[in-house]
């Protein structure tokens, strides 16, 4: 699978020579991309699995569960993509992410106590 915008698409024409490197980052329009590659992928994984479950008739709170994880990925990847908005917007929206990631993980780090954490 090609893990890079295909040549002259609208994601390799925002990253073309980083024009929001600096205090965005060494590489944020393909951090972009990265992302909704990533997200995308989350998707079709989600959705690969609850297909399995339908299959086999088993686990309807699987179903939720595998459901829900799939529209929450997808509509980050369609609010990264969102027709219309800039690239710095793009960034931005991507940083953002980032930083509700982040502050996720520090949350979760808060409750471990000792020499662990």
């Amino acid at each position: 699978m090609n893990q890079r915008p295909a040549a002259g698409s609208p994601a390799d024409k925002e990253a073309d020579g980083e024009p929001h490197a600096g205090d965005w980052g060494l590489h944020p329009s393909s951090a972009v991309f990265a992302t909704v590659l990533l997200t995308t992928w989350s998707c079709t994984d989600h959705l690969s699995i609850a297909g399995t479950v339908l299959e086999h008739h088993r686990g309807i709170s699987s179903l939720y569960t595998l459901t829900r994880g799939a529209a929450e990925s997808a509509a980050i990847a369609c609010y990264l993509t969102e027709p219309g908005i800039g690239s710095l917007e793009r960034v931005r929206r991507n940083l953002n992410y980032d930083l509700q990631a982040m502050h996720e993980e520090l949350n979760m780090l808060r409750t471990i106590a000792g020499r662990p954490a």
